[in-house]
């Protein structure tokens, strides 16, 4: 039976580190910010920086190649399309049978490490196959040439030691930066609470949240609506947008900004920025809407 040479394909090759690692700080920012508002105001600041660095963190990419595993096979091909026919049955002939010498390197780090490309462009290329928790190199030896190909072999470590060293410096260096960032990440979103409840006890907002929300007979009824007059406790009609958290949270902030000291929601209302884009809203309708979103994390 014609046995398959085992498949290889370019590593460190594939998408930049760069980029990754980018994608990696945005992801880490959005967790942090949506991070519960007790968590942050009830806790140490740099204990929590440092339970969130050890999460974030990146793990080095290590190859134990002392710890490697040479297998050797032999592999049976049939010549293709191209190659010489059978003069008398124009089927292709039998190739004599390769040796396929495979070396199966341990290794443990952060999953995809083999696809990124380095920061600093390396003239070095090198092939191989992850199979979880081995990296697969092959080579083949023609006419049974076993030193020529561990000789080729060992190229092929030169050339994956210097790319995963390239990587590694990449990585070391996000992770030397990881906790200034968070910290200062926490440190803002601290801040940022704290001013909130100073703001919050001068508009006269409760600080603990009620144990449970009031029942629909135990709802105050009042005059009071929105600048679209309508109640933004309920819900609103079929295909009518409803403000998000986060879109609440934006308008709210940038009217603070807007608005100088000395806040109420009266001075408030028209810095802060409604659903459709308009400048203005009623001060009741956005102290209901605070009061609603009041309690949800960021």
């Amino acid at each position: 039976m014609t046995e398959p040479i085992r498949p290889t394909r370019p590593l460190f090759a594939d998408v930049s580190i760069t980029e990754v690692l980018a994608l990696r700080r945005q992801l880490i920012a959005t967790a942090l910010a949506e991070l519960p508002d007790d968590e942050i105001l009830g806790r140490k600041l740099d204990e929590l920086a440092a339970e969130q660095v050890d999460r974030y963190r990146m793990q080095l990419l290590t190859l134990e190649w002392g710890a490697t595993t040479t297998q050797m096979r032999t592999v049976r091909r049939r010549a293709g399309a191209h190659e010489q026919l059978d003069a008398a049955s124009h089927v292709a002939k039998p190739q004599a049978p390769y040796l396929e010498v495979c070396v199966l390197v341990p290794f443990a780090g952060t999953p995809g490490l083999f696809d990124f490309r380095p920061s600093v462009p390396s003239s070095e290329t090198a092939l191989g196959f992850v199979i979880q928790p081995d990296l697969r190199l092959s080579t083949v030896a023609a006419d049974h040439d076993v030193a020529g190909a561990l000789a080729d072999l060992e190229r092929q470590e030169v050339s994956i030691k210097e790319l995963a060293s390239a990587v590694n410096r990449d990585v070391d260096a996000f992770n030397a930066a990881l906790p200034q960032e968070i910290g200062r990440a926490l440190a803002a979103r601290l801040a940022g609470l704290q001013a909130d409840n100073k703001l919050s006890e001068t508009l006269g907002i409760p600080r603990r949240r009620p144990s449970a929300p009031a029942s629909d007979g135990q709802r105050r009824v009042g005059p009071a609506r929105g600048a679209d007059g309508r109640d933004p406790d309920q819900p609103r009609g079929r295909g009518r947008p409803e403000w998000t958290p986060g879109q609440f949270q934006t308008s709210w902030r940038k009217a603070v900004a807007a608005t100088p000291e000395q806040r109420t929601y009266e001075r408030l209302a028209p810095n802060f920025v409604a659903l459709d884009g308009t400048l203005g809203v009623s001060a009741d309708y956005l102290r209901r809407l605070r009061r609603r979103f009041r309690w949800l994390a960021e």
